[in-house]
């Protein structure tokens, strides 16, 4: 329970906290971008693993079943790892897609504004590194639960 409110914290400062800085937080609202990095980091993370990797890996996280099955926890940190690189890797191509978009758009019109669709472009490579870390956290958080546990019995 923890764990979550401390993701809505994070959330509540990386995304309000910003509206402060003056007109930021309309930067970092980009839809596109977020269905640009989570489908595809989805569908690679549940090609990779399976559907049962992907609901083990949330229900290991903020669940606490008594007995969990260990190859499914490996499983599901596996779905973590694949899901927080295929975001890194998606950010950069949303953040390529935006220095396109924004080039394309480059005109005499626009030469005063080219800062706003910069930031603009590169909020992919924000989104996709706090969608890593969270993964990153979730991963650590199962291999610490579960896995560990496993090994400690066995020293010598």
């Amino acid at each position: 329970m923890a764990y979550l409110l401390y993701l809505l914290l994070a959330g509540f400062f990386v995304y309000f906290g910003y509206a402060i800085a003056g007109g930021i937080l309309v930067i970092l609202w980009q839809p596109a971008e977020w269905i640009i990095i989570l489908f595809p980091s989805l569908f690679f993370a549940v090609a990779a693993t399976s559907w049962k990797a992907f609901g083990a890996s949330w229900g290991l996280v903020f669940g606490n079943p008594a007995q969990p099955d260990l190859g499914l926890a490996r499983q599901a940190c596996r779905y973590l790892r694949v899901f927080g690189y295929s975001s890194i890797f998606m950010g950069l191509v949303a953040c390529f897609l935006g220095v396109v978009v924004t080039l394309t758009l480059l005109g005499e019109e626009s030469r005063a504004v080219i800062g706003h669709h910069f930031g603009a472009a590169f909020v992919g490579l924000l989104y996709a590194s706090m969608i890593h870390t969270m993964c990153y956290v979730a991963e650590q958080r199962i291999k610490g639960r579960y896995l560990e546990t496993e090994t400690e019995g066995h020293g010598g």
